[in-house]
């Protein structure tokens, strides 16, 4: 079967970065990325389920499989090089949980804790965001952020969104709970 979805999505006001769709051979490289950034992924509730190789293959082929036969995910690695550099994975970025009679998705990102702070999340984001408005014609988008994820407020700012008075509730590695504050845009 041919993809639904190009391979690659450029972004046309930083050429130092590329999005890569998901496929099966990223197990390796998110497996490195976490280990090396395992402490500044901390809050990512996602990693702490990767602990081995096995672990990131496994993540890598249910989010692959999602995005190809699903409707509802779009998942993007985010790779920072220019040709002829090999370019590395950095980060994702993610639109999910994508309501079609409401046309609204969440957004979600990580980055590598080098890259951090330099614009990536945004011009990613920002890329991604397009994408889905031209495949799912996508009107709204929502973010879920920790209350003390200030780096990430501002990111929800800097693309338009406001906090709501909605809050979700996610839960941690240890069963615990956080509360996530909604913050939601038009598009």
């Amino acid at each position: 079967m041919a993809s639904r979805h190009p391979t690659f999505l450029d972004i046309s006001a930083r050429p130092d970065l590329r999005l890569r769709k998901i496929h099966g051979g990223d197990g390796y490289a998110l497996m490195r990325i976490v280990d090396e950034n395992r402490t500044h992924l901390e809050p990512q509730v996602w990693t702490h389920a990767i602990r081995t190789a096995a672990d990131a293959e496994r993540y890598v082929r249910q989010n692959t499989v999602h995005m190809e036969y699903g409707n509802d995910f779009l998942q993007y690695r985010v790779l920072e090089g220019r040709p002829p550099a090999f370019p590395r994975m950095v980060g994702t970025v993610t639109l999910h949980s994508y309501d079609s009679e409401l046309r609204q998705a969440f957004l979600g990102y990580w980055l590598t804790e080098d890259v951090t702070g330099k614009g990536y999340a945004s011009a990613s984001s920002r890329r991604l965001i397009e994408y889905g408005k031209e495949v799912w014609d996508l009107q709204r988008l929502h973010m879920s952020i920790a209350p003390d994820n200030i780096p990430s407020q501002t990111l929800a700012k800097a693309l338009g969104a406001h906090v709501t008075d909605e809050w979700t509730t996610e839960v941690l590695a240890d069963n615990s709970e956080r509360l996530m504050q909604v913050w939601s845009m038009p598009v």
